[in-house]
């Protein structure tokens, strides 16, 4: 089911609710938007420029999202109303994403940041719990200036999944978060959690044990008295990294974390070991498959951390041990294609070849380790499209005249749909392919056959007076099968309902009780028909000059309807009985 509304569309689209403008320091609860959509809104130096903040839980509407926690949304100045373009740069409109690399987009798409993953959110996978003018991504407008809006100690309620922060001021506290990985065989990379304008110093010992207590102020790739290196000093940033020399081999580096809260006195925080990068193992986390339509496979994929991937696709659930470097399009030895090899994609679509009916296609996802070894793969698998099943959401039908009835329909996602009409209710199964006209077992006639078209007119053959009709909408899958049919149903008093008042002949009296007389407005030879609410015939007479009277004595009392045929047309009224 599709995700609810953002804050964007929430507040300035909709009007469904008003934003909550914070200017004063202060602390901030904001309540799940599945409970209360509570919305908030940072304005900046730039007129129009501002961020809108929000709460987004996996639950309701929302329980398909890739992750949880604060959402920011950067709103440009050319934005107005529904009028949003995120075409070129800079977008109007984007999410910031905590995972991002960048201070600030650019032109390039991938310096947004990635949107799909539990990173983008805070303080999510990644732990960010605080945006300032100098964390990545900052908060600032676009146009670069300074906004002093910092949000600290950004964090999730576990018990009510209420988001909380503090708004311009935070009290300095010890930094909470860590983590250290080598990302290459001589390098290795911390990251951790800013705090604002307080600049934070990192340094790295060849023992967690031998960390000096800081008292002064240092500069990067300073050697301290017990060995320390500096490998981060300042406030613009919330990652490092540590070159080994070449000639050493990789060992096993501890970083650790302090901030510098003024006046020599600094703050400690956790210590980070990295292990070399042969033992640094990124895992797969998660991979999907599936047919979007009945040539295509969507496949996405997400890793525990950044690294090269690599996915194989199979039609046996036979996979290689794979096993050094690949490029996308080759073919193992047992016959794998690679869907892809690479670092900065999470998604890919499979077209099958021409000619190539669908069938069962399994996929697998590894990440490489360092040198040529690879983790173990997970396994997903995209069954054929006759189990991608559509399905018929609403069908109508209603008489537009006498001789014609309106369908419109709706289905759960684009195929090919067969619409059959039918007098008594009694549907065949359909199987395989048809045409507009055809005949369905015992008399059951197919209205409509085809992809692209979502509404029709259905016309009573010649002479044929208003009845009772029955429809059924059905959606094709992959093969001869259908799903289960969207039932309508239309009655003839709809049909006296879209008669014109004017109809070319007279009655009366009516109501009448006895007998009725019809009249011509001139000679002619005609058909008169008296039909029950259900469309049978209950008499006909031939009319010659320009008037008829008819027996009713021997009717039910209710309603029928009187039609005329003439060979200059038809026309219909209500006749009632009492």
């Amino acid at each position: 089911s599709p995700a609810r509304h953002g804050a964007y569309t929430t507040t300035y689209i909709y009007h469904w609710t008003t934003a909550t403008e914070l200017s004063d320091p202060q602390d901030v609860r904001i309540e799940q938007a599945g409970k209360r959509h509570d919305i908030y809104r940072i304005n900046t130096s730039d007129n129009g420029d501002f961020f809108l903040l929000e709460n987004r839980q996996k639950a309701g509407f929302d329980r398909y999202l890739p992750g949880h926690g604060l959402v920011v949304y950067h709103v440009h100045p050319n934005a107005s109303g529904a009028s949003v373009s995120n075409a070129q740069h800079p977008q109007q409109l984007y999410i910031l994403s905590a995972q991002s690399s960048q201070q600030y987009p650019d032109n390039t798409p991938s310096s947004y940041g990635s949107i799909g993953s539990g990173g983008t959110t805070y303080p999510g996978n990644f732990h960010r719990d605080s945006l300032t003018d100098n964390s990545t991504p900052w908060l600032r407008p676009w146009s670069g200036q300074p906004n002093n809006t910092p949000i600290f100690g950004i964090t999730e309620n576990g018990s009510d999944s209420s988001i909380y922060f503090h708004f311009i001021e935070a009290r300095p506290e010890n930094p909470t978060y860590l983590e250290a990985h080598y990302i290459s065989e001589y390098t290795a990379s911390a990251n951790w959690d800013a705090m604002g304008n307080y600049p934070m110093l990192v340094l790295v010992s060849d023992s967690p044990d031998n960390f000096a207590s800081p008292d002064t102020s240092f500069h990067v790739g300073d050697t301290l008295d017990n060995g320390n290196i500096v490998a981060y000093v300042g406030y613009q940033a919330n990652r490092c990294r540590f070159t080994l020399d070449s000639a050493q081999s990789p060992y096993n580096l501890y970083f650790k974390i302090f901030c510098h809260v003024g006046d020599n006195t600094f703050l400690p925080g956790p210590t980070a070991m990295a292990t070399p990068y042969e033992f640094y193992r990124p895992q797969p986390e998660a991979l999907t498959a599936q047919y979007t339509s009945e040539f295509n496979i969507d496949v996405a994929w997400q890793p525990s951390e950044p690294c090269r991937m690599l996915v194989l696709m199979s039609r046996d659930n036979q996979f290689d041990t794979p096993h050094g470097d690949y490029s996308i399009g080759n073919v193992t030895d047992g016959g794998d294609i690679v869907l892809y090899y690479g670092d900065d994609t999470l998604a890919a679509s499979h077209i099958l070849p021409d000619g190539q009916l669908p069938d069962t296609v399994y996929f697998r996802f590894f990440c490489r380790l360092y040198f040529d070894d690879y983790s173990d793969g997970i396994t997903a698998k995209a069954t054929p499209y006759e189990y991608f099943r559509p399905y018929a959401r609403k069908l109508t039908a209603k008489y537009t005249s006498p001789r014609e009835i309106a369908l419109e329909w709706t289905v759960s996602e684009p195929c090919r749909m067969l619409l059959v009409a039918s007098a008594d209710r009694d549907f065949s199964t359909p199987f395989g392919n048809y045409a507009t006209g055809d005949e369905i077992g015992d008399g059951d006639k197919v209205v409509f056959y085809g992809e692209n078209t979502f509404n029709t007119t259905f016309t009573l053959p010649r002479g044929t007076t208003p009845q009772t009709y029955y429809f059924r909408l059905y959606c094709r899958y992959h093969g001869d099968e259908y799903s289960t049919g969207k039932y309508a149903e239309v009655h003839p008093t709809m049909a006296i309902d879209a008669a014109t008042d004017n109809a070319t002949f007279t009655m009366s009296p009516n109501p009448a009780s006895a007998s009725v007389t019809v009249a011509l407005p001139f000679d002619a030879d005609a058909t008169v028909t008296v039909c029950d609410m259900m469309g049978r015939t209950v008499l006909s007479h031939r009319l010659t000059g320009h008037g008829l009277n008819i027996d009713t004595s021997a009717l039910p009392r209710g309603t029928y309807i009187v039609a005329v045929a003439t060979a200059g047309g038809r026309a219909v009224k209500k006749l009632v009985l009492r």
